[in-house]
């Protein structure tokens, strides 16, 4: 059973805490792919954990102004989410425990996922990014 939420909703389902984080382009020429106000990123909190999922999104100032990040999930993949340089620098902004990207299958020449891993662990040493194969069977 599917509930819709709004940015901004807060729901608790099966003991589970579930926000609504907007989720948006910023860059004018990436806005309409997904416009302000439409989609979710979310945190999902049990147990004093906290993870974060961005859902299609940039840095916003929803995600910089994010605290008490245990785990989160950030995509990077031009022309529809986030350069590099933003996600390492909104990453930085809301310091999460672990980080995993994701998003970027087919854009190896714009998202270099092992710059981002550099970047934000030789700037937050309290911030471990963790890289998956998430594509790996993806052409079979």
């Amino acid at each position: 059973k599917a509930q819709v939420m709004k940015n901004g909703d807060i729901l608790e389902i099966l003991g589970f805490n579930i926000e609504a984080i907007p989720a948006y382009n910023i860059r004018e020429e990436a806005q309409n792919y997904h416009p302000k106000g439409r989609d979710n990123g979310y945190v999902i909190e049990k147990n004093n954990t906290r993870i974060y999922i961005s859902g299609d999104s940039e840095d916003t100032p929803e995600m910089r102004a994010l605290s008490d990040i245990d785990i989160a999930f950030v995509s990077m993949n031009l022309p529809y989410t986030m350069p590099v340089e933003s996600a390492i620098s909104g990453v930085l902004a809301f310091a999460p425990r672990f980080v995993f990207p994701y998003h970027y299958r087919g854009q190896d020449e714009n998202t270099d996922i092992n710059l981002f891993k550099t970047e934000v662990e030789g700037q937050n040493l309290d911030i471990d990014v963790i890289l998956h194969d998430w594509y790996k069977n993806a052409s079979e």
